[in-house]
């Protein structure tokens, strides 16, 4: 029923069309009613029948075939562009029937469009926590040439005068707002009074008061940079599982068994807390802070032991055998013995702190490997030569002070202790000559 092109300048072409369109949409022929669009000679009913045509789509349900359209720019019209401009009107609009952000999302998602993607749905759908992951996942699309920080509100026919700084965001900041939004949620669950403030750290406080451990520890991880980020991961844990696990505080047994996941049968609080803290611990201890160390300072001051939990020594002291003998700083390496060694001595535990110095200057595998590998293989060692002497010295004194069986013991783990250093001393006077043996052998 369409007209041949000889007769596309008659005033009456333009109503046959519009007709068409109306026609089209009536009997649900999207092909035809596009059709009808891109031959409609006068640009101004163009645009409207086309507009009406994307929404009418939409609103039947058939988002997929306004996808599968040609909506390639033509001479007289961008197609793309107005059908974007159609359904962000609906956006902003109170039509409440149909998910036009998903749908502008999905239009712009199948042309590769990622960035308009992105804004879309962080302009839309704010304080939602899927929509920031959907919004990350777009901004992971746009291609690395262009610049991945959107502008939110940029596309908008009226803008609102609005901060530029908080409307521009990154990748880092859609990912935190993420973990932000999903927190809030679960505060508003505990119904509590105060507004939640938009400062990360209050929400931090917030969730760990109310056992929300998992949430604060990523929520920290994400929002805060460096040494303060490491700080409050350590507060999480001290503060909060530590008490739990040493027992100085009741916890609680359906939040615990929830976060463990599959915890095995007639669990306490105490043994899952303990092992809520393993985990933690274990991911997120480096070398660069001192998170490890924090909480075997916090273990021992809330149990009143004298020993630390296997897992615990292991990761501090490093598995064997540790190359750098008491460095910390060792590529991709979680241990940190000279830390403990201080900490130990502060709190008074000589006997484990002269063990673990037996422990690391006594082992043979470690001295033998430094004595052939020459520096700028990593044949590199630090042995605290004061920190040594000052634990000697309180020794003497600790020594001196009282007899019992705690300072036979002492005394014992002393005199290994010196028996180490000096089988240490001896096999490091032979390093140097060793090291030209084996810089020798690697060139020849």
């Amino acid at each position: 029923f369409f007209v041949t092109d000889s007769d596309r300048d008659m005033d009456e072409t333009s109503v046959l069309y519009h007709a068409a369109l109306e026609f089209s949409l009536d009997a649900l022929e999207w092909d035809d009613a596009f059709d009808a669009c891109t031959r409609q000679p006068i640009i101004e009913t163009k645009v409207l029948d086309f507009n009406r045509l994307v929404v009418s789509m939409v609103s039947h349900g058939h988002l997929d075939k306004l996808l599968s359209l040609r909506l390639d720019a033509d001479i007289s019209l961008d197609w793309y562009a107005h059908a974007v401009k159609t359904l962000r009107e609906r956006c902003n609009s109170d039509d409440n029937t149909v998910d036009w952000v998903g749908c502008l999302f999905s239009l712009q998602a199948s042309r590769d469009d990622w960035r308009g993607a992105s804004e879309v749905i962080l302009n839309f759908s704010r304080k939602c926590p899927l929509s920031y992951i959907a919004g990350r996942f777009a901004m992971q699309n746009i291609p690395e040439c262009s610049s991945r920080l959107i502008f939110v509100g940029e596309y908008e026919a009226t803008r609102v005068k609005r901060c530029r700084a908080d409307c521009l965001f990154s990748e880092e900041d859609v990912r935190i707002r993420s973990i932000a939004y999903s927190c809030e949620g679960l505060l508003e669950k505990e119904d509590v009074i105060e507004p939640i403030s938009s400062v990360y750290k209050v929400m931090i406080q917030t969730l760990t008061s109310h056992g929300y451990i998992l949430q604060a520890l990523c929520l920290a991880d994400a929002s805060l940079k460096g040494e303060i980020s490491s700080q409050a991961v350590s507060e999480i844990l001290c503060e909060n599982l530590v008490p739990i696990a040493t027992g100085i505080r009741k916890g609680n047994l359906p939040l615990l068994q929830f976060m463990v996941g599959n915890p095995e049968r007639n669990s306490d609080c105490e043994s899952l807390a303990m092992l809520l803290l393993e985990r933690y611990t274990t991911a997120l201890a480096s070398s660069s802070n001192f998170l490890s160390i924090n909480v075997a300072e916090a273990i021992l001051r809330d149990s009143g032991s004298d020993n630390l939990p296997s897992w615990l020594t292991d990761l501090l002291e490093g598995t064997s055998p540790n190359a750098g003998l008491f460095a910390s700083h060792m590529s991709s390496s979680k241990s940190n013995p000279h830390a403990l060694l201080k900490l130990y001595t502060r709190v008074g535990l000589l006997v484990n702190a002269c063990k673990l110095v037996t422990k690391i200057l006594g082992d043979t595998a470690s001295t033998e490997k430094l004595i052939c590998t020459p520096p700028e293989k990593g044949g590199i060692c630090y042995v605290p030569i004061d920190d040594i002497d000052l634990l000697w010295n309180i020794c003497d004194v600790a020594l001196k002070m009282e007899t019992s069986k705690r300072t036979k013991s002492l005394n014992f783990a002393r005199e290994e202790m010196g028996e180490a250093i000096t089988k240490h001393l001896r096999s490091m006077g032979t390093k140097d000559s060793a090291v030209l043996s084996a810089r020798a052998i690697a060139q020849g």
